[in-house]
């Protein structure tokens, strides 16, 4: 899973990772920046903001001062698009049986899962895993009850495969309900037709704070991780030339 990239992009500095400390406040007066965050202060010349576009527009962590009108613009145009991610490991890849070695596949009635169930582990070696998502509308009908979820996730299976006994092929079962969680509030950024440039001003830099996430992609790749991972490139070049600017020598500088 994504833990693996995360243990290598942290293991330089995993001491200073701080888990469990929600923010509440962020002073960015004064040219530079202090955060408030579970009863502790932190101090630093510049800070990146990668909150999810939900916990911004939910208003839980103050700015101080206020964010200007084109940040806010954003932060309020942008939409949180709910999204839950439902992931099974079972004893055998008994779909196998009737459709083969297969990427994905999907019922062809009308179903929650429309987008079909996926083989992660498809042409390489790993455990027998199937996946699917649910998104908009059927996300805002069942986020939060995490039993229907399951049901549902094994019913359109069953449907599909009548003759199969699923409780028994079960090893484990995992949602991820990213509607319904706190420090989420939904699961992707999404823009009214004829408003991507919101995403622009949603990361343009607002010295000492600078912005990143998915939401803040601009070249076509909102909505997913390696998205993510371009615009905190992006945010960190941003900081580091602002605290020591960096200017071409040649045609040739990296």
């Amino acid at each position: 899973g994504y833990h693996r990239l995360w243990e290598e992009m942290s293991r330089l500095f995993p001491r200073s990772i701080r888990l469990d400390t929600p923010v509440t406040a962020v002073d960015w007066s004064g040219g530079q920046v202090m955060v408030q965050a579970a009863g502790q202060r932190f101090e630093a010349r510049t800070c990146i903001i990668t909150l999810p576009v939900g916990i911004l527009q939910a208003g839980i962590i103050e700015f101080r001062p206020a964010l200007p009108q084109a940040k806010l613009g954003a932060i309020n145009g942008i939409g949180s698009g709910g999204l839950i991610k439902v992931i099974a490991e079972f004893d055998t890849p008994w779909w196998q049986d009737r459709i083969g070695s297969v990427p994905n596949f999907r019922n062809a009635a009308p179903s929650a899962f429309s987008n079909g169930f996926m083989d992660p582990f498809w042409g390489r070696s790993g455990p027998p895993t199937l996946f699917a998502f649910i998104g908009t509308p059927h996300v805002d009908e069942i986020t939060g009850d995490e039993e229907r979820i399951r049901f549902m996730f094994l019913n359109a299976l069953a449907e599909m495969y009548p003759n199969v006994d699923l409780e028994s092929e079960l090893v484990g079962l995992d949602v991820a309900d990213w509607a319904s969680d706190p420090w989420t509030r939904g699961g992707i950024s999404v823009v009214p037709v004829g408003s991507y440039q919101l995403r622009a001003d949603l990361a343009t830099p607002t010295p000492p704070m600078f912005w990143a996430g998915e939401a803040t992609h601009t070249r076509g790749h909102a909505e997913c991780v390696h998205g993510a991972l371009e615009t905190g490139r992006r945010a960190a070049f941003e900081v580091l030339h602002a605290i020591q600017p960096m200017y071409a020598s040649g045609p040739e500088t990296p």
